[in-house]
């Protein structure tokens, strides 16, 4: 059940960003990269300034939900603390604008930036409102309906966006359609949600989420400041264009890091329930399992678009968008690392262990943060750096979770000894080949040019790495019954039937 939760997540993920990329295709190609960038730069400046809009309670939502605490009580708590962290974001905001524009030598690049913020103000407090809803659902485990508002709301939006920017190359417009796509995303959440009892908040329960999520409230406030600082730095010392070029590479990093993350969100609460039960061997099993299958899938994909990136960039985009390229092959070590982390990352607040994201937030904070100022400016105050830009973002990124990833798994081994899982340099080994093939074919034979040239180079090579896995015994048939007993339509749809239709609250 796990991998068919995990299935049904990778799916809503790669059906919206399906949408979404078609829309993003429309959109590199009919709006100026200045107002692409200006959008991009908004998001990241809410991202920084709202720091503080989750604190670790969402974690703590999920956790008291999946152990079964009083569901209305919960909601209510859960939705209190919410609201007033977005009450409190307003304020923040409007006072950071006004700071912002008075700081000596920085200053909104175009006319419409700030207007393009408040716009995206909206948004973020739309979105902020659906996870009470959303993050309820993941608590009890019905990921049918955590995806499915997260699926209209992104469709609808992308559907939106491709008629705007046909019509018209106006940023206003543009920003809008977010608005649109949110404000689905929060009906369609509630709606689902309409048969569960709510109650009034409890000061009791109010105190315990405070409790578990105290020590998670570094590092989720520091989430939001190493995920957006490099483009709110790419905006202060260099252009918006260069904000949409970094941009526009992370936005096709994210969706394999994103269908990881989504194992972290079925692990965390399959683990919680296990380590309540006492079973940590059964975690040892898991753990490995989805470390494995993980590394299986994510090897072959971020190398082989790793050689590809420079046509992948070019067709997917727009050829003024070239740039993107590097940015995107260095951030595609940061998904491999990121991805092999997500199984154990689950260990700490399963276990309770939320010190230890706070100890690898207060390594992370200052490391990412000075390598941003080293890479990417050209000068501060006359000392000269090494003004890299774009990629300088991307090699900061990547810096700073190659020194997470063994803080990771150090702090993971003194919770739980799992072992060492050797299918990993297999799994490397296996994709580095059809890569190194790839990029030789290019060199040396023919450049790839067209959409369908890169997915048949794809496919080529993915063919030659389960070749090569099955080569080494790393694919057998018990892989293949459980990817097959995965992906079964029929009880994909017993799945969703029951959970959608089946269950109240």
């Amino acid at each position: 059940m796990l991998a068919r939760k995990s299935l049904l997540m990778i799916s809503s993920l790669l059906l919206t960003n399906i949408f979404g990329f078609v829309s993003w295709y429309f959109i590199t190609n009919n709006i100026l990269q200045e107002y692409v960038g200006s959008i991009g730069w908004a998001i990241s400046f809410l991202g920084l300034v709202g720091f503080f809009i989750d604190f670790g309670f969402s974690t703590a939502h999920i956790k008291k939900v999946s152990e079964g605490k009083d569901i209305g009580k919960c909601i209510g708590t859960y939705a209190t603390v919410k609201t007033v962290l977005l009450m409190l974001l307003i304020i923040v905001v409007f006072v950071s604008i006004e700071l912002y524009k008075i700081i000596p030598g920085v200053g909104f690049k175009g006319s419409y930036d700030e207007d393009i913020i408040k716009i995206m103000l909206v948004w973020m407090l739309l979105s902020g409102l659906s996870t009470i809803a959303l993050n309820t659902f993941v608590g009890r485990q019905e990921i049918a309906k955590s995806q499915l508002p997260l699926m209209v709301g992104a469709i609808v939006q992308s559907l939106v966006t491709i008629y705007i920017v046909l019509n018209y190359n106006d940023v206003y417009l543009y920003a809008v359609t977010y608005i649109i796509g949110s404000s689905l995303t929060l009906y369609v959440s509630f709606l689902l949600m309409k048969d569960y009892s709510i109650k009034l908040p409890s000061w009791k329960l109010f105190k315990e989420y405070f409790k578990f999520a105290l020590p998670l409230m570094l590092s989720y406030g520091a989430a939001p400041i190493i995920l957006f600082l490099d483009k709110v730095m790419l905006g202060i010392f260099w252009e918006n264009s260069d904000v949409s070029i970094y941009w526009n590479a992370q936005k096709y990093a994210m969706l394999p890091d994103m269908m990881t993350a989504t194992f972290i969100t079925v692990l965390f609460p399959a683990f919680s329930a296990l380590i309540a039960k006492g079973s940590i061997s059964k975690v040892k099993s898991i753990t490995l399992e989805a470390e494995k299958y993980i590394s299986m899938v994510t090897f072959p994909a971020a190398f082989i678009l790793m050689a590809l990136s420079v046509p992948f960039i070019e067709i997917v985009s727009d050829k003024t968008y070239s740039d993107s390229a590097l940015v995107f092959s260095i951030l595609m070590g940061w998904v491999i690392l990121r991805a092999l982390n997500r199984p154990y990352v689950s260990h700490f607040a399963a276990f309770n262990k939320t010190i230890y994201p706070m100890i690898i937030t207060i390594l992370n904070i200052p490391i990412n943060t000075i390598l941003n100022l080293i890479f990417i400016p050209e000068s501060i105050y006359g000392v000269k750096l090494l003004g890299m830009g774009p990629s300088g973002a991307a090699l900061a990124t990547l810096i700073s979770i190659f020194i997470q990833f063994f803080v990771v798994r150090y702090l993971s081994r003194k919770l739980i000894k799992v072992p060492i899982n050797w299918c990993v340099p297999k799994h490397i080994v296996s994709a580095a080949i059809p890569t190194l093939l790839i990029y030789l074919f290019q060199l040396e034979v023919a450049g790839i040019h067209r959409w369908y040239e890169v997915i048949g180079i794809g496919i080529i090579g993915v063919a030659i790495y389960l070749g090569i896995l099955i080569l080494f015994k790393e694919f057998g048939k018990k892989d293949l019954d459980m990817i097959i007993d995965t992906i079964d339509a029929k009880k994909m749809f017993r799945y969703l039937k029951e959970e959608i239709f089946g269950r109240g609250g």
